[in-house]
């Protein structure tokens, strides 16, 4: 039965934050069926502990996972999603994997949940939330696209997705909650589950220039995602936290008032990448593990996180913009613990970001990461603390040290 399962399931490359991708029924199904399939092959999971270790591959095709003795196991490789949720009697798991790809693993202790139901909805919603991130985003390409002219000179813009449709005027004054706006020039640039988003031209109103920003319009089921996402970047600026957006505006959609509009900056431009690896030389990979280690810390430092983290990185700089928070959240400690669930989260996080970095550089990630963490660590929890030392396997001993001298503390 195994077997049959497994195989049902599909290998998705991740999105590229360039080159979208349309996705099929076939993936949503198999999507479907590997939570379900989670869900019951794996009921066994205990939740007093919850422990993900994520691994890199350069070269070779095995990895071997090692936890504790009577552990349960759920695997999940970014490209291909694995299970096992066997009882354990030895101290290491095997699974081998594509090289250059990345597993993740949550394991389970046994033992200190009350209730069989709750292990196996802790369970069930933690695998769920990252199969569904190593599946990939779900990214749409219009069905249709057409643009209408006025007699009065305007314009617009309607295009048609799977998800609905969306139109746009040229130009488009927006009322938003925080300022006016006026936006020309609507260009198409890629969707999403949460909506459609497009390059607008605008004026600045300090010194009168133009500028191009980004406007997402959301799907009438993604509403609520979208108008928190705009709350987490203005939060998130709030706490000075840099390489991701900044939410210049919200709205509500001009054709539909159940759906909402959000204006973003900065718009990138530039030819861009999703790999460090791809850029061309060292000193511009140095530059963008700097940038992605920066930026991971101060979420965390201001208890924010999100899956399927989307990195937008320059060939030309080497700088890095994280998109799409979506997804985000934004942490609460209850008694002053993280819960279960965020813990999962907080973990996952990590996981995706320090994958980012390509192993040649693990030796100078290390000391960015120390530096990081001194500098803008202040406000890391002990729980978060922990979670960065088990999932960083490039730390060097003086940052082990500083980390446990913190735990200790």
């Amino acid at each position: 039965v195994d077997a049959i399962v497994v195989s049902l399931l599909i290998t998705s490359p991740s999105p590229s934050s360039t080159k979208r991708m349309k996705v099929n029924n076939v993936l949503t199904v198999s999507t479907f069926i590997t939570v379900l399939y989670c869900f019951f092959h794996c009921y066994c999971c205990r939740c007093a502990a919850l422990v993900t270790k994520t691994h890199h591959l350069s070269s070779s095709t095995k990895q071997h996972v090692a936890f504790p003795n009577q552990h349960n196991f759920c695997c999940i490789n970014q490209n291909t999603i694995s299970f096992s949720a066997k009882k354990s009697t030895s101290t290491k798991m095997s699974m081998a994997i594509k090289s250059g790809h990345t597993i993740s693993c949550i394991s389970s202790s046994l033992g200190n949940c009350h209730h069989q139901w709750e292990r196996q909805v802790i369970t069930f919603l933690a695998v769920s939330m990252l199969t569904l991130t190593a599946a990939g985003g779900f990214c749409y390409e219009p069905a249709s696209a057409a643009t209408t002219y006025a007699e009065d000179g305007s314009n617009s813009m309607r295009m048609t997705f799977d998800n609905g449709e969306v139109r746009l005027a040229d130009p488009l004054k927006l009322n938003g909650d925080f300022s006016s706006m006026l936006l020309r020039q609507p260009r198409f640039l890629g969707s999403g589950g949460g909506g459609a988003v497009y390059a607008f031209v605008t004026k600045d109103n300090n010194d009168n220039t133009q500028k191009s920003i980004v406007v997402k319009v959301s799907w009438s089921r993604s509403t609520s995602s979208v108008i928190k996402e705009c709350a987490i970047l203005r939060y998130m600026e709030q706490y000075n936290i840099r390489n991701v957006e900044t939410c210049l505006n919200q709205a509500p959609y001009t054709e539909d008032s159940k759906r909402v509009m959000i204006a973003m900056k900065p718009l990138v431009d530039d030819e861009s990448v999703s790999s460090v690896s791809l850029l061309q030389n060292n000193d511009l990979q140095e530059l963008a593990v700097r940038y992605i280690i920066q930026t991971m810390i101060q979420m965390l430092s201001a208890n924010v996180v999100t899956v399927d983290v989307q990195p937008l990185i320059s060939t030309k700089t080497g700088n890095v913009l994280f998109i799409d928070m979506t997804e985000a959240k934004i942490l609460e400690q209850q008694s002053g613990h993280f819960s279960f669930l965020d813990l999962a989260l907080v973990s996952n996080f990590c996981s995706e970001m320090l994958t980012l970095i390509p192993e040649p550089l693990t030796s100078f990630a290390s000391n960015v990461l120390l530096e990081e963490i001194k500098f803008g660590g202040e406000h890391l929890s002990e729980e978060i603390y922990d979670i960065i030392r088990s999932q960083t396997s490039f730390m060097s001993q003086e940052c082990l040290d500083y980390i446990d001298a913190k735990i200790g503390s």
